[in-house]
């Protein structure tokens, strides 16, 4: 959004909308690595949150300069034995929004 542009009416509604036009972005150069993130839940593309988070993790990524990789897991695969391997694969770990989850127990245990 311009700096002259009035906010629209969800912008202003939002308790920090002034701070997201407003924020500087700290460039902190492309890493050679991506930073992989792992994202736990039962990815539905008719969940706009599911999208969302996605998209969110690529703007993130864009504003610092940094490259993203994202992968959704399965709750289900959470009951496999190789989890923990799996889950080591990632810098970091999103527990997506959007339940019901296909299997609640081992997200929560995770």
């Amino acid at each position: 959004m311009a700096p002259s542009a009035k906010p629209s009416a969800r912008e202003s509604s939002l308790p920090l909308g002034s701070w997201r036009r407003d924020a500087p972005v700290i460039h902190l150069g492309v890493s050679a690595k991506p930073i992989r993130i792992g994202i736990l839940g039962d990815f539905n593309p008719e969940y706009h949150s599911h999208l969302a988070t996605n998209a969110s993790l690529q703007h993130a990524a864009d504003a610092v300069g940094r490259c993203v990789e994202s992968e959704w897991i399965a709750t289900p695969s959470l009951l496999d034995p190789a989890a923990d391997q799996t889950l080591a694969r990632f810098d970091g770990l999103w527990i997506s929004p959007g339940s019901p989850y296909k299997s609640n127990w081992p997200l929560i245990a995770t």
